[in-house]
């Protein structure tokens, strides 16, 4: 049965409950020395066991017993990263537990029903770079033996392979997919809400709290005295705080519910503020791009026109400073505080450009060093306990370089800095690394697939769900800016994100339309409209006598 509004309230309370609680916990076991340099952030396996078993019962209960399970999984996504279990690497956030909990559900519902719609082109791309990705893991350890690249690589796997059977599920359920949409925009919202009472009232502590160092300072929420909330650092929550306001907006229009509206223009007024307080250059150029976005569309224009004066008003004041608090203080005449200010260094990447340079270098196809970084993984491999002769010591290295520019390094290996390989800040390189030519062309070919054709449908005019479309589309194309500036492989939100537009983009309008048109359209009815276009040749005959006797 369904949720009631009260079981959705207080399971929203309880998960952002546990999530903040988990921030103040982890937190709490930093270990600093005496100048404030971190040494140690350690949390004992079995408090991260508790909290990671509190989240997933609260979950999987939810699951099991109500039929709001997309609700949850919108939700789910917004509550942020769980505590790292040994056992399951894959499972880092709120929607990674949900979204593995979702694609069993659409497995056994495959294999009871048997549904017969195809997969549209931009599902079976995806399943086509997880077969990729699944070689070049197969590859890399056959070649290297390297246990830690064998383990990144499963992992990848596990979690993408089901998110690919969601994205195959939703996007070919036919007119089941709305049920999807609305789902997942009802969890997003209320998600979104919900991160925006947390921000509310940590706002104060940023002020309050001395200035700290480190990924975990004003009790797990902030980065430095940049806000990140639950989720894992600030550009992830400033996108996620753009990439919902299309979908906030959905939200509201769904329903005629007053509170919802009231509730909704709460939010977007105060979007632009979170976004600053985060201090996200990213996601503050993204959300002009969304603002002007929603002047293309006259549904959405005077949404756009009453957004814009706290717009305008948050981005004064906080967009050239990295933090909010240096903002204000340097507006009340700090000058230590003023000095924080990155105007003239806004777009600045030379914090960047030396990882970006390594992971060039590293690129088989590009790099200089390719061998070497294939000796460095021979070299640890033969120190791991598990441990045979590798098929690159009898291969010549002009082979190496062939198969890894086709393959790269190993699916989840270049998202990851522990592995050795550099992290280069763009979803581009980083694929190269994983997965290979091959692998990065599919998976661009996905995305944009994807978003050429949530680009039609919403501006068909004989689509009825056009501007559901149109929302999707903005959503999905915010969250996805972040592919230039990060790696979002794993953030929680953004895969959610990709299931919802996938869902929007599935089906065939035609196809449906004209089974609707053929199920209403028999002799009774056409005999009031004499309208025979579209009968079939086979049908023609009999009607047109039925047609002249009457």
């Amino acid at each position: 049965m369904s949720a009631s509004l009260g079981e959705k309230l207080a399971l929203t309370i309880w998960l952002f409950f546990v999530s903040a609680s988990w921030a103040v916990v982890r937190s709490s076991f930093v270990v600093r020395s005496t100048s404030g340099e971190i040494l140690e952030n350690a949390v004992p396996l079995w408090i991260r066991l508790a909290f990671f078993a509190v989240f997933a019962i609260s979950s999987l209960s939810f699951f099991l017993l109500r039929k709001d399970r997309f609700w949850l999984l919108g939700l789910g996504s917004t509550v942020g990263v769980l505590p790292e279990v040994p056992t399951l690497p894959f499972v880092r956030d709120g929607a990674h537990f949900l979204i593995v909990l979702s694609a069993v559900a659409v497995l056994l519902y495959w294999i009871a029903f048997r549904p017969k719609e195809r997969a549209p082109a931009f599902a079976r791309i995806y399943a086509a770079y997880l077969v990729v990705c699944a070689a070049s893991t197969l590859v890399n350890f056959l070649l290297f033996q390297n246990i830690w690249q064998l383990k990144m690589g499963v992992s990848f796997l596990l979690f993408f392979s089901m998110l690919a059977i969601l994205i195959l599920g939703v996007s070919s359920c036919g007119k089941g997919r709305w049920e999807v949409v609305d789902g997942l925009v009802d969890g997003l919202a209320w998600g979104a809400i919900g991160q925006c009472v947390i921000a509310v009232l940590a706002l104060p502590l940023l002020f309050i709290l001395p200035f700290q160092e480190g990924n975990d300072t004003v009790f797990g929420l902030a980065f430095y005295d940049r806000y990140k909330s639950t989720m894992p650092g600030p550009v992830n929550l400033g996108m996620f705080f753009v990439a919902v306001m299309p979908v906030v907006l959905l939200w509201m229009r769904s329903g005629s519910n007053p509170i919802r509206t009231q509730v909704g223009w709460v939010y977007l007024q105060l979007a632009p503020w979170l976004v600053v307080i985060t201090g996200s250059r990213t996601a503050r150029i993204v959300m002009i791009g969304i603002l002007l976005s929603f002047f293309l569309k006259s549904t959405t224009r005077r949404n756009a026109l009453l957004i814009l004066p706290s717009t305008v008003a948050a981005f004064y004041l906080g967009f050239y400073f990295e933090s909010f608090p240096a903002a204000i203080r340097a507006l009340l005449g700090d000058s230590n505080a003023a000095a924080l200010s990155i105007k003239g260094r806004f777009f600045d990447v030379s914090d960047r450009s030396g990882l970006i340079q390594s992971a060039i270098d590293a690129l088989p196809l590009l790099g200089q060093n390719s061998i070497n970084v294939a000796a460095a993984l021979y070299d640890s491999a033969r120190a791991s306990s598990f441990w045979v002769p590798p098929l690159a010591n009898v291969l010549p290295p002009e082979l190496l370089v062939v198969l890894n520019t086709l393959f790269g390094y190993g699916a989840g290996v270049g998202g990851y800095v522990r592995s050795g390989f550099p992290s280069p800040h763009t979803t581009i390189l980083n694929l190269l690394i994983d997965s290979g030519v091959l692998g990065g062309v599919l998976c661009c070919a996905f995305f944009i697939w994807l978003a050429l054709r949530l680009f039609v449908r919403s501006f068909s005019r004989s689509d009825p769900n056009a501007i559901t479309i149109w929302l999707c589309l903005l959503s999905y194309g915010a969250a996805s800016v972040a592919n230039g500036t990060y790696v979002p492989q794993w953030w929680g939100y953004y895969s959610v994100v990709l299931i919802l537009a996938s869902a929007a983009a599935g089906g065939s309008p035609a196809k449906r339309s004209y089974k609707e048109m053929s199920e209403r359209g028999r002799p009774a009815d056409l005999s009031k409209t004499y309208d025979v276009r579209l009968i079939t040749a086979a049908e023609s005959r009999p009607v047109k006598r039925q047609l002249d006797r009457k």
